[in-house]
């Protein structure tokens, strides 16, 4: 699957939209909207754009809460997750 960047504000958002993707990602686009608060920040996930609500959405929707986890576990503690050691 490719994307491009078609938004990035420093310490603000980055969004994706998808260019090349299986039918079920295709016209999808992604980002972050991060908004500063006084003891952090405020991480908010989106995907929108979804052709139909099916397995494949439910599995990527899966898959990105773990994504959204590491990063967390790894800003927190610098725990890093190996995709080449995981099952």
């Amino acid at each position: 699957m490719v994307g491009r960047v078609i938004k990035v504000v420093d310490q603000a958002c980055f969004y994706i939209e998808m260019t090349d993707a299986d039918d079920d990602w295709w016209p999808t686009s992604f980002g972050f909207d991060i908004q500063s608060e006084a003891e952090g920040a405020w991480l908010q996930f989106w995907h929108k754009n979804w052709p139909e609500l099916n397995h494949h959405f439910r599995r990527s929707s899966c898959c990105q809460a773990t994504l959204l986890q590491g990063l967390k576990n790894y800003i927190e503690t610098g725990a890093i997750i190996r995709f080449d050691e995981s099952t």
